[in-house]
């Protein structure tokens, strides 16, 4: 499989933050878009990325970059994507809890996921990959990359040639596009579920209203089960499910 490392810096750090730069790298070939986010950028994240807007314009340090829209931004990447050739796995470091999560949902926010699909065959981590083939200390020094993506790309690509890290260990430590789809999906609907059963927090704990959430069971399942069968059916259901 042919390895894409990516990267993107954002305009904050909590769920569905803004994409302000989309960097890739494939042995010389280089992808670099920079987008400038509708709610402009917090101190604290220029700070971290060294982007920043000002007016109209964003700047890296003092240095104006050249923007482009969202849309725009993902549709060359996908292109350069596309450029690499068939058997493409996106490579990132801490992908599978920030950067991928937020390409995917942004793809199908604008409705060029189903594209992107017909080009990735899957993702890996080397947060996962360090891990797996270097000591603990080793693994958490080798994590500290600079804050531009387009840095980040180069030095993570580097980086794995220097280990000399195997292909087959990458593709073994590689999910499928289809698979963190589905694992994806299920978090929503857990993260949803759990969200539901709040009112239940002051009598069950917090790991049992995560089992319940994880078993599909929601705060309106609870009430229909509870009005057509009674308390007593609620018992035997949680006993089954949880």
């Amino acid at each position: 499989m042919l390895q894409v490392f990516f990267d993107l810096e954002t305009a904050g750090l909590k769920k569905n933050p803004e994409m302000t730069q989309i960097a890739a790298c494939s042995k010389d070939e280089i992808y670099n878009a920079y987008v400038i986010p509708s709610r402009g950028i917090p101190k604290r994240i220029s700070d971290i990325t060294g982007l920043q807007v000002i007016g109209v314009e964003m700047f890296y340090g003092y240095t104006l970059l050249k923007t482009m829209s969202l849309r725009v931004a993902l549709e060359n990447f996908l292109t350069f994507l596309h450029q690499q050739g068939n058997n493409v796995i996106l490579v990132a470091h801490n992908g599978y809890r920030f950067d991928f999560p937020i390409l995917l949902r942004t793809l199908s926010r604008l409705y060029l996921l189903e594209e992107f699909k017909t080009i990735i065959s899957g993702f890996s981590d080397t947060l996962h990959i360090f891990h797996k083939v270097l000591p603990v200390h080793a693994s958490s020094e080798s994590a500290e990359v600079a804050h531009n993506a387009i840095t980040d790309v180069n030095t993570l690509q580097k980086l794995v040639a220097k280990i000399k890290i195997a292909n087959s260990i990458i593709d073994n430590l590689t999910q499928s596009t289809s698979d963190f789809l589905r694992n994806e999906a299920l978090k929503t609907t857990h993260s949803t579920n759990k969200t539901s059963l709040e009112f239940l927090k002051d009598c069950i704990s917090s790991n049992m209203l995560s089992r319940i959430a994880k078993a599909s069971i929601n705060r309106n399942i609870l009430i229909d089960v509870y009005k057509a069968k009674g308390p007593k059916r609620i018992e035997v259901m949680l006993s089954e499910d949880v």
